[in-house]
Order: C-alpha cells, then sequence, then structure tokens
C-alpha cells in the first residue's frame, strides 16, 4: 500500500461508544485497547475521527484523550420536538460536544437525521450551524445521508462541504445513480462509511446473523469466490473502494489494534 494512503482513513468511534453492527459491540474495546488504537492511528497518520453526539459515551471517552492532533467530524440529530429555538439548540448542542471533547474548535459538523430536511427547501437549524461555520467555529458542514435520492434533494438547496454516505462492493447505489459525479462538479468532498457492509462481508455465511440468512445466494457466492481466489475480503472491499478516485475518506470502524492492522496494512 502507498504510504499516503492512511491519509484517506478515518478511524470510527461508534464501536467505543454504544452497539454498533450486527457482529460485535463496544464492551470488549477495553481502555487499553483503545488507548492502543488512538496511538497506533497517530502513528500511522490517520488523523481524522469520526464520532457523533449518539454514540453513547464515546464523547466521554474520548475526552481523555489530546485530540489535537486529529480533525474531528460529529453528527448531530435534529429533536423532533424541542421548544427552544433551532439556534440557541444547535449552538447549545455545539458548546456541550466541544467541552466534551475539550476543543475550542471543531473540522466537521454533519446532521445524522437528514431526511428531517427533505420537507422544507432550507432549514433554520441548518442556518444555524452554518452561522458557526462563519464564526470560525466550525470549518465544514454537511450531511450524513442513506439513499441517492435524499442526496439529490439536499444537494440542490443546501450548501454543504461533506457528505457521508454508505459505499462498498455491495452497496454501489450512490455511483450507479451518479451521485458522485454531481458531488465532485459541486466540490463537496465525499467520506463513505459500511465499506465492510458493518462487519458483514468480514464474517462467513455460517458466522452471519440469522435475518441476513435470506441473502443466502449471494453470501454463499462471495464466500465460494473469496476461497477460490485465496483472497482476504479486508483485501476485496478496501482494493475497491480505493480505486475510486472520487472519494476523499474511507470511515473504518475496528473493535481492536489488531483489526486496525490488518486495515492499515491491506494487500493492493
Amino acid at each position: 500500500m502507498q504510504k499516503n494512503q492512511n491519509s484517506k482513513f478515518v478511524l470510527g468511534t461508534a464501536q467505543f461508544g454504544g452497539f454498533y453492527g450486527p457482529r460485535e459491540n463496544n464492551k470488549n474495546v477495553t481502555n487499553i485497547e483503545f488507548d492502543k488504537i488512538i496511538n497506533y492511528s497517530k502513528k500511522k497518520k490517520i488523523n481524522f475521527l469520526d464520532t457523533a453526539r449518539s454514540y453513547g459515551t464515546c464523547e466521554k471517552r474520548l475526552s481523555f484523550k489530546n485530540l489535537k492532533k486529529f480533525n474531528v467530524v460529529t453528527k448531530i440529530f435534529i429533536p423532533p420536538n424541542s421548544n427552544k429555538k433551532p439556534e440557541i439548540w444547535i449552538e447549545s448542542q455545539i458548546k456541550e460536544m466541544l467541552e466534551n471533547l475539550n476543543l475550542k474548535k471543531i473540522y466537521g459538523v454533519l446532521f445524522h437525521n437528514s431526511n428531517s430536511f427533505l420537507r422544507k427547501k432550507k432549514s433554520k437549524y441548518f442556518l444555524a450551524l452554518k452561522k458557526l461555520k462563519e464564526e470560525g467555529i466550525i470549518k465544514k458542514i454537511g450531511f450524513s445521508v442513506y439513499e441517492p435520492d435524499e442526496l439529490k434533494h439536499l444537494v440542490k438547496y443546501y450548501d454543504i462541504d461533506i457528505v457521508q454516505l454508505p459505499y462498498s462492493i455491495a452497496d454501489r447505489r450512490f455511483d450507479e445513480q451518479k451521485c458522485f459525479d454531481l458531488l465532485k462538479k459541486k466540490n463537496i468532498k465525499i467520506y463513505v462509511r459500511s465499506v465492510f457492509l458493518q462487519g458483514l462481508l468480514l464474517s462467513d455465511y455460517n458466522n452471519i446473523p440469522k435475518k441476513f440468512k435470506k441473502f443466502g445466494t449471494e453470501w454463499k457466492s462471495w464466500d465460494k469466490w473469496l476461497k477460490y481466489n485465496n483472497i482476504s475480503p479486508i483485501d476485496v472491499c478496501l482494493n475497491f473502494v480505493m480505486l475510486n478516485k472520487k472519494i476523499d475518506k474511507i470511515v473504518i470502524g475496528v473493535h481492536n489494534l489488531n483489526q486496525l492492522k490488518q486495515i492499515i496494512n491491506f494487500k493492493t
């Protein structure tokens, strides 16, 4: 792997603060293992962190780390019902988050429940976040999205810097619907997540949860292809994503240091 490719990785932190994915949960991530992951990331020049206000105890755990070498990107939810004015609510969320992480400024803030913005062309919550960007507290703003149509609407009506979306060898919807081309034309950074399909692409058929067994034919074909070619699923998944030059950052989540090493040292 080329040395500069580590700079494409963003260390995801969902596993450190709550349940995530169908395979494991962060209760297995001890403080010692957590330290190893953070320190190894620094050593390997992974200087971006992805987190969210909704990741359980994640902010609290990160507060004990020196994050000055990281560009932190977080995500916030718009409340379904709130008596507070949007600008007051946004300011309180950002202030609390910065205090928790021991930061004065943050690199990026994305709206997590981006579907809440589909009902109106403009949102007071977005304008409040944009104001904090103009004040220099936030450098980049954007959305975390789930569907291509949702993304196309948001890009049409909102002036954003970053979009985070799911993308993997098994989920190519955004690329197939020309969303990557659209984002590049607007100079919007593309951060992809779920490159291992929340770990499912790294499991053999016998170990996947029952609710996914309905895709048995696909899983068995995937297993058979990997074994026939004698290739690691990590290598396949990461090479597929790395080949797409429109992608700016790749969010990766791990439960231990060994997993992080396997990702960083994947074979091209």
